[in-house]
């Protein structure tokens, strides 16, 4: 520091951060997002299997804990703070684990919608010798329902009140809606971690700019598609495929190329395109009975460790 000043140690930032969150009179803080259940599966492997070249695990412990929006509010909860957490959950035994889990922490206010449309989003990690080799996601990406978006902004105005510190941990799993913020008057300081490439959906301007409404996959998709178009200098995918090669263009965030590779093959092929384009091993996802998983990059992962895997067509026909 240019003043001389010491930096405090990690520990005593933490020290002071729980000294003002469990401060007599400290108003809950509010945390809404993503609820997620986290469950691991540890165990052991000596032998390949016989049906395929993997590991076979042998099982020696299973554990859940609160994932996504809920670990925020649990973390928070650790360091003392009385949380609201607003969220959704289905109506299935992940979501009834969940609020489980929630009732056993005491300084968090779980007011979740279940929904029976969703599911509940499960990521369960398979962990051997303490190596994570991969992890099994159960999840729904689509926007929830008019009835479901419409309960989580009520639920959130009510639990703001006087909260110091609304929390937004948006996982792109559809529980904070582009035009949440938005429609949220007077809200108190807003910490939020996104998923979305685009910030502007948090700001006080986002319910006008999304038109009131939830938008699609397909509006997403085309968004984005947008996105690395302009970042790599052309207007249309046309004038890339006239240029035929990305290789010199400025680089592009891969976590855009991720979005098209998962979310847009359906939705928007001509953005899966542009992705093939300046990364050759993003190809579109193939259906039917002729299909087998295989390992895809591991760059395009959520997380460094995980193993990703797509679908590709069978060499066996």
């Amino acid at each position: 520091m240019s003043d001389g000043a010491a930096i405090p140690a990690p520990g005593a930032i933490v020290d002071r951060v729980r000294a003002e969150l469990s401060r007599p009179g400290t108003d809950p803080l509010v945390v809404v997002g993503d609820v997620m259940l986290d469950r691991y599966v540890d165990g052991s492997s000596t032998r390949l299997s016989p049906e395929a070249p993997v590991p076979v695990v042998d099982v020696t412990g299973e554990s859940e804990r609160l994932g996504g929006a809920a670990n925020v509010a649990l973390g928070l909860a650790r360091l003392g703070a009385r949380v609201v957490l607003v969220g959704v959950v289905g109506a299935d035994d992940a979501g009834r684990r969940v609020r489980s889990l929630l009732d056993d922490v005491p300084s968090i206010d779980a007011r979740l919608v279940v929904d029976p449309d969703r599911v509940t989003t499960t990521k369960e990690r398979v962990r051997v010798d303490g190596r994570h080799v991969i992890r099994v996601d159960r999840e729904q990406t689509d926007p929830p329902s008019e009835a479901t978006v419409g309960a989580i902004a009520r639920m959130t105005r009510g639990a703001l009140g006087t909260a110091p510190v609304l929390v937004v941990s948006d996982y792109a799993k559809g529980a904070v809606d582009a035009t949440l913020l938005g429609s949220l008057e007077d809200r108190p300081l807003t910490v939020v971690d996104p998923k979305h490439v685009d910030v502007e959906r948090y700001t006080a301007k986002a319910a006008g700019r999304f038109g009131g409404g939830a938008r699609t996959k397909l509006d997403d998709c085309r968004r984005k598609q947008r996105v690395v178009l302009e970042r790599l200098g052309v207007d249309t995918i046309d004038e890339l495929r006239a240029r035929g090669s990305a290789a010199a263009a400025p680089a592009v965030d891969p976590t855009l190329l991720d979005f098209a590779r998962r979310e847009c093959a359906e939705a928007e092929k001509e953005f899966l395109e542009v992705a093939a384009m300046v990364i050759p091993e993003v190809e579109p996802e193939v259906e039917g009975e002729d299909a087998e998983v295989i390992e895809a990059p591991s760059s395009f992962g959520d997380d460094a460790d995980d193993l990703d895997l797509r679908i590709e067509p069978s060499a066996a026909s």
